[in-house]
């Protein structure tokens, strides 16, 4: 039993390495969220945004801090519009 958790263990370390070394490096400046089919797809100097649906944000280009959940949620918000939240399908 011994010999399988340290087994099990190594493997662990094995993974969490290559997964380090493997990884991108972060960003610099654009820890955005983006979830669904060309959500935040021109996202450029934007940061700190959750688009969360199909195309939500989708216009969204140098507005920050913005929260929009749902299809095509927030998919106007192009002019540097800052500090939204857009819940519903075509909200805002």
């Amino acid at each position: 039993m011994k010999t399988k958790l340290m087994i099990c263990a190594m493997f662990m370390m094995l993974l969490v390495f290559t997964g380090s070394v493997l990884a991108a490096p972060p960003p610099t400046y654009n820890p955005n969220t983006l979830y669904g089919t060309s959500a935040g797809v021109n996202t450029d100097t934007d940061y700190s945004d959750t688009f969360i649906g199909y195309q939500s944000g989708y216009t969204n280009n140098s507005g920050t801090d913005n929260t929009f959940l749902g299809n095509k949620a927030g998919y106007a918000n192009d002019l540097g519009n800052s500090f939204n939240t857009y819940i519903g399908s075509q909200a805002g």
